[in-house]
């Protein structure tokens, strides 16, 4: 369970970054991941990727040159994949894509926060992304 001021801080962070458009390398599906998992792990995940790539070619390029992938990074930071079905607010949900990313949703309960190229920082219903997607849940062991 997660404290109190961290969900806090969580919230305060998904309401500044909603609603921001679109950009590779700061405000794309695996930044606000590695945010949200730098505020509730106390991670520096962001910090060594933001701004690393500007473009969906250079992202590609230097996460293949660097082993880079949202699931890689979370593992690297020691968080992993828990046991049973009750996410919890800051729950971090990646999918596999089709063009060799991983897709990622930051868990806020009924809602979660994802970003897409054109549709920008959206909160997006966790129980359609669920149904849509092949999603394994993350979090701190």
């Amino acid at each position: 369970m997660k404290s109190d001021s961290v969900v806090i801080r969580l919230t305060e962070w998904a309401r500044q970054r909603q609603g921001k458009p679109f950009v590779w390398g700061q405000t794309d599906c695996a930044i606000l991941c590695f945010e949200a998992a730098d505020i509730v792990n106390g991670t520096r995940l962001a910090d060594r990727h933001r701004d690393r790539y500007h473009s969906a070619k250079r992202a590609w390029r230097y996460m293949r040159r660097n082993d880079v992938s949202l699931s890689k990074e979370l593992a690297r930071a020691g968080l992993g994949q828990p046991g049973g079905n009750v996410l919890v607010p800051g729950d971090i949900l990646i999918h596999p894509r089709p063009d060799h990313f991983e897709g990622g949703y930051v868990v806020f309960g009924k809602l979660c926060l994802s970003s897409e190229p054109g549709l920008g920082v959206i909160a997006v219903n966790t129980g359609f992304v669920l149904q849509q997607r092949a999603c394994k849940a993350w979090r701190k062991k």
